[in-house]
């Protein structure tokens, strides 16, 4: 049974992959309701795997498509808290800032990091890491962001830990 719901995941994760900027506009969209429901979503993850998360508000308005954002920034909430390690107390952190014509999120924790060997590839589609896991996920986001004229990018943390950016276009106030 679980191997079918990997797989079921597996075929939805690629079709997104596929799909992902052929037919969608970007919209202007508060953020900050999307993440405060993904925050909400993986509290449970969070709690079992002795994780916190915070968000920090306020996040600015962007422009992209409202389920893809969802999407991209829910696959990075949720690696932060899986990967966090079992037993170890994590922090993971969502915010997000105003640079020049971008609205950047930031998901930031300070788990045991990327593995260095991995991270030139890290977003390439089924590019599978020390987890094990499809490979998927990473590249979505990078296809969903640059689908509304974004991008994404990984930053080590000093000490040990991840950060992910997530760069959209800004929005119009909303």
């Amino acid at each position: 049974r679980a191997n079918v719901s990997t797989l079921q995941r597996l075929i939805q994760d690629v079709l997104d992959y596929a799909w992902t900027g052929t037919t969608e506009a970007p919209a202007t969209l508060d953020p900050l309701p999307i993440a405060r429901e993904l925050v909400d979503q993986v509290s449970g993850l969070a709690r079992e795997r002795g994780a916190t998360v915070e968000l920090v508000s306020p996040i600015p308005a962007l422009k992209a498509h409202p389920v893809r954002f969802k999407q991209a920034l829910g696959n990075l909430i949720e690696n932060a808290v899986r990967h966090a390690g079992n037993g170890r107390a994590v922090r993971v952190r969502v915010s997000g800032n105003a640079d020049g014509n971008y609205a950047r999120i930031v998901v930031e924790d300070d788990g045991v990091g990327v593995d260095p060997s991995t991270q030139p590839n890290m977003f390439d589609l089924f590019h599978k890491g020390p987890s094990g896991e499809s490979g998927v996920g990473l590249a979505l986001v990078k296809r969903i962001a640059e689908s509304s004229g974004g991008a994404v990018r990984y930053e080590p943390v000093s000490g040990g830990g991840s950060r992910f950016v997530l760069d959209f276009p800004k929005g119009d106030a909303v």
